[in-house]
């Protein structure tokens, strides 16, 4: 008689409940810390951050303000608003909204963006869930939360977290339907497209490589439906139908505001352009690729999550468990972006990459899932969890001083070409401060060293000295800074009327010798720049300008300073990826204080290395973001005597 084996008791399947449970509690920690760290950081907002704080007020008069009047009054004086450079309508008009639901709270706007994390962690487990078990998914989302580069963007006021988010709820809902074959899924993918589109409009970028891949895998099941007498020649109409409906979608959403600001968004983009340093030559494909991937490790994941997640797509190749619809659009879909953003935006940031990172989480949870015994395969996660909450210390709480960085050097010289194992600040984009512990770094470069105080103290001295003149002869033989100092001192209005004349007239003669032909807009135009040496590293510029018109609204100049490649390693690191570094500061006197027909000189005092740049000199302000023309002088700094 043969005998039977004895079967165990089935595999016990994960409770989805539990999982959902740890997702909620992973989701108050997000929201928990990141209202502790807004508690903590009093540095002020400038650069882009500053002109959506401005937009998002902007929105808020426009919903709220006393003579708001109807619903749809409220929604025209909406889309009056002036887009804001770079534009971004949706996260202003929900920093807006916060800012009314929390009584004008200073950090309401930048909650959105922790709101936002949320929103895309929530977004990745679901979509995780097409290929993981729940407490895996989980990983995913723990995984992406604990990403450096998401979590430091969720605590201020840019569009990034919420760009991310809505493009993976477009891309769930379009793998949900079933490469187009589903007309609901389909529908609602396009419509989140489109918002996405109002979130950030490069979203196009991330978004067109998902429609084309889902179309792709509707295909391809469509033949293989054929080739079992499944289907018939209606799919396929039916998939383009699907297709049509989902682009009119997102059109819809979308169009209406890109049509209503097309001349103003035009503009916006010239002005950025010519802000902007020339872009990268694709000469050398590998390279710029290259440069890519160092980007997304030094800027975006580290080192080691960037090698587990890699490591993942081969467990996903190999693993017939992962080869699923879900792990071929995650696959196929970031490799679609990158051959589209590099030829389009050429020199690489990490706000480029933003949007695919969350699929790099769910393929580094996938060799964790691979493991066969549960306890292992628990204990692991934890693991995981614990090594990338150590980077999150060193850029949330404060940096590790002698430890607050480990890089791995990719060549034996000096050139500043390294991959980061970790580090205390990420660089998310130009006009964005670098991004970090409140401990840390300061939004700019330090310019509190003892040079600039001093220096800053005998500017005081000097004034006074300035106010003590008594006749035309030692107002004669005053400089026009030391003229305009003393023009806009106190003492100027003790002068007697002849003597104040003397200097206006003085100031404005030796202004005069400078041709001022170089428009930076219809307002102002460029006369003269000089340079001062306080010490080998610190230096003053004094920029001269003519008032061509009244000006309404305070502007902000910024100062960048490009260098070579060759020269890289001398930026400091935050800005060697973006290839300059950038000073702003406040107009003073205020832009709207300056008269027509007068000059104003502007001074900036910054520390820099003593080699050759090549300097951009432009201005900004909250409502249109950078306008004009900028004032482009090659200076080698070393030259510049002491």
């Amino acid at each position: 008689m043969a005998s039977t084996r004895k079967q165990g008791p089935p595999p016990t399947q994960p409770n989805p409940w539990q999982a959902v449970a740890l997702l909620l509690a992973m989701l108050a920690a997000h929201l928990v810390a990141n209202l502790v760290w807004l508690n903590a950081d009093t540095r002020v907002a400038v650069d882009e951050i500053a002109v959506r704080d401005a937009q998002a007020v902007y929105y808020r008069e426009a919903l709220f303000g006393d003579d708001a009047g109807t619903l749809l009054n409220r929604l025209v004086r909406v889309g009056d608003v002036r887009p804001g450079n770079p534009p971004a309508p949706l996260l202003s008009l929900l920093g807006g909204v916060a800012l009314e639901l929390t009584g004008a709270w200073q950090d309401a706007a930048a909650l959105t963006s922790t709101l936002a994390l949320l929103l895309l962690l929530i977004a990745v487990y679901a979509l995780a869930r097409r290929v993981l078990d729940p407490p895996m998914a989980v990983l995913a989302a723990a995984i992406t939360g604990l990403m450096p580069i998401i979590y430091t963007a969720s605590r201020i006021f840019v569009p990034d977290v919420l760009t991310a988010a809505l493009v993976f709820w477009a891309l769930y809902a379009a793998l949900r339907s079933e490469g187009f074959r589903r007309g609901g899924w389909a529908f609602l993918a396009g419509v989140l497209g489109g918002v996405a589109l109002l979130a950030a409009p490069a979203a196009w970028i991330y978004l067109v490589p998902m429609v084309i891949v889902t179309a792709v895998m509707g295909l391809l099941a469509i033949a293989q439906d054929s080739q079992r007498g499944a289907a018939d020649a209606a799919e396929t109409g039916r998939l383009a139908i699907n297709l049509l409906v989902a682009i009119v979608a997102g059109g819809g959403v979308a169009a209406p505001w890109f049509f209503r600001n097309a001349e103003a968004l035009a503009k916006a983009a010239d002005d950025v352009a010519a802000a902007e340093p020339e872009r990268i030559v694709a000469s050398d494909p590998l390279g710029l690729l290259l440069s890519w991937l160092a980007t997304a490790v030094n800027e975006g994941v580290f080192l080691p999550l960037l090698v587990l997640a890699l490591l993942g797509m081969i467990v996903a190749l190999a693993a017939p468990a992962l080869r699923k619809a879900a792990s071929a659009l995650l696959f196929f879909w970031p490799v679609l972006v990158l051959f589209l953003a590099i030829p389009y935006l050429g020199t690489p940031t990490a706000r480029a990459i933003f949007p695919v990172l969350p699929a790099l989480a769910i393929f580094a949870a996938m060799p964790v899932a691979m493991i066969p015994t549960p306890g292992a395969r628990r204990g692991l996660a934890v693991l995981l969890v614990v090594a990338l909450l150590f980077p999150y210390g060193n850029l949330s709480v404060a940096p590790y001083g002698d430890l607050k960085r480990v890089d791995i050097p990719l060549s034996a010289e000096e050139t500043g070409d390294v991959l980061s194992v970790y580090r205390e600040t990420i660089h998310l984009a130009p006009g964005v401060p670098p991004l970090g512990a409140v401990g840390g770094e300061g939004p700019r470069l330090a310019q509190a060293e003892t040079v600039i105080e001093e220096a800053a103290r005998q500017e005081v001295v000097r004034q006074e000295q300035v106010e003590q003149v008594e006749d035309t002869s030692e107002i004669d033989g005053l400089g026009s800074y030391d003229l305009f100092l003393l023009l806009r001192s106190e003492a100027f209005d003790g002068l007697s009327p002849t003597l104040q004349t003397h200097a206006r007239d003085r100031f404005t003669a030796l202004m005069s010798a400078f041709p001022a032909d170089y428009a930076i807009n219809d307002a102002l135009s460029f006369v003269q720049a000089d340079v001062l040496r306080l010490s080998p590293q610190a230096y003053e510029f004094r920029f001269s300008f003519r008032v061509d018109k009244a000006i309404t609204k305070d502007w902000r100049m910024y100062l960048r300073g490009h260098v070579a490649d060759s020269e890289l390693h001398y930026l400091p690191p935050d800005y060697r990826a973006q290839g300059y570094i950038e000073w702003t500061t406040e107009t003073n006197p205020p832009a709207t204080q300056w008269e027509p027909g007068s000059f104003v000189i502007l001074p900036l005092r910054v520390n820099a290395e003593p080699i050759n740049y090549q300097f951009k000199v432009g201005f900004f302000d909250a409502a249109q973001g950078f306008f004009g023309r900028p004032v482009v002088l090659d200076i080698d700094l070393g030259t510049i005597p002491e």
